[in-house]
């Protein structure tokens, strides 16, 4: 299937977008085409993207003007609604231009403009549209494509249906500590039982002694059960391994330890992994560099999947990093405070530079809700907590496109004993949909 779009002005911007929107979500071909008898010779759909009439049947979308432009300045944006969707109104006398929309969105222009960065030199949910105007959780650039998709087929009803995205469910894996009491040396171990002791944390020094002794597995050995549900749902999760040196915000065992390096090794012959760069190495290169060469040496293999400890990555410069060092795929986009589409999508999305005005060969897979956000964060109980994923699977049903969720091995211990059973529900109705959303 083919489909023509008319433009007046070449721009990496409108490449990219198109791009995005046709061969990467929707699968079809494209050509971009300058001169308006050409256009009209066309035989197949048309979009006229050009800002002027033309003298043939085609579906007409008014540009706003940014993916005119190759510069990154200050945008009055604000959220509208029309045509019965949610857009992102940049220019005052613009109307309604989809993939205006879906550009600012998912090459994250807000990100470059000033902002106030939270503690850990982030950018944070608070400094989003989205999140001001109360509609992080609807997935509009998804649903952006999903208006063209439709409106296409309705201006073209003799041509090929352009079939709609299909959906699925991608379970990930942050590996922070691989164990809870085993694997961290007589120093980490004695000192932890001690402030056991100080804190008056009787049941989990009583727990540690056990697992110490054999008595019982540790509690944070999560992987055989997780290998039970992924067979039994035909899941094919990704795992993120923490492997830096020992600091304030990065305790997983030595990466020489062989227990480690074991269970990195076999959960590595069986599903794909990834490094997940440690808070120290943020913005550092070279310590990036070793800790991937570190987990090369491991699995025997090259690491081209990524996802930063704590979501802490700064654009550009988190990303350019990450290509300099072969990286092919990143993971870590949305935020740690709250749940939703950072980037308005629920599809991943090849990277645009917006510094360089280019599209890179870094892909992004964006997630939606993360465990530690709906305890820690948002201190949702499990009723809130199934209620707003529920709404986020069925969202992305609705207009196709990847549920995908970040789990610790950490959050099966003590602190979370009445979330018992959450995760296997979660990845139930993901993947199938037929378990009960109460």
């Amino acid at each position: 299937m083919n489909l023509a779009i008319f433009t007046n002005v070449s721009k990496p911007r409108i490449a990219y977008t198109m791009d995005f929107v046709f061969r990467f979500v929707l699968g079809i071909n494209i050509t971009i085409i300058k001169h308006e008898s050409s256009f009209c010779a066309f035989v197949g759909k048309k979009i006229n993207y050009s800002g002027h009439s033309v003298r043939c049947h085609c579906l007409n979308i008014i540009p706003s003007g940014l993916l005119n432009e190759d510069n990154i300045h200050k945008i009055d944006a604000k959220v509208k609604k029309s045509k019965n969707l949610h857009h992102i109104q940049l220019f005052e006398s613009e109307e309604f231009d989809p993939f205006s929309t879906i550009f600012y969105l998912i090459s994250r222009y807000e990100e470059y403009l000033p902002h106030d960065k939270d503690q850990h030199g982030r950018f944070p949910a608070s400094e989003s549209l989205m999140y001001r105007a109360g509609i992080l959780h609807i997935p509009i650039v998804d649903q952006s494509i999903e208006w063209i998709r439709k409106s296409l087929n309705e201006f073209f009803p003799s041509e090929p249906e352009i079939p709609a995205p299909g959906y699925r469910f991608s379970p990930t894996y942050d590996i922070d500590h691989a164990r809870a009491f085993l694997w961290k040396g007589w120093k980490r171990s004695i000192g932890a039982a001690a402030k056991d002791i100080v804190f008056g944390k009787g049941k989990q020094l009583r727990q540690r002694i056990k697992v110490w002794l054999g008595q019982m597995d540790d509690p944070y050995d999560k992987f055989d059960d997780w290998d039970e549900w992924h067979q039994s749902l035909s899941l094919n999760p990704v795992y993120f391994w923490l492997i830096g040196d020992y600091g304030p915000h990065d305790k997983n065992p030595d990466f020489r330890h062989q227990g480690f390096r074991g269970i990195i090794h076999q959960v590595s012959q069986s599903f794909p992994v990834g490094i997940h760069p440690s808070y120290a190495s943020f913005l550092k290169k070279e310590k990036v560099r070793e800790e991937i060469q570190r987990l090369e040496s491991i699995i025997g293999c090259r690491v081209e999947k990524n996802r930063f400890h704590f979501l802490r990555f700064q654009l550009p410069l988190s990303y350019n990093i990450l290509l300099e060092l072969g990286i092919k795929e990143d993971y870590s986009m949305a935020f740690p405070d709250t749940i939703g589409f950072r980037a308005g999508t629920s599809h991943s999305f090849p990277w645009y530079d917006l510094k360089e005005e280019k599209a890179t060969q870094l892909i992004v897979h964006p997630f939606q809700v993360m465990d530690v956000t709906l305890k820690n964060y948002l201190k949702w109980d499990r009723a809130q907590s199934k209620e707003a994923c529920t709404k986020l699977v069925d969202s992305i049903r609705e207009n196709g496109g990847t549920f995908t969720c970040l789990w610790h091995n950490s959050s099966f211990d003590n602190e979370w004993e009445h979330w018992d059973g959450f995760y296997e529900w979660l990845i139930a109705y993901a993947q199938d949909g037929s378990v009960s959303k109460s």
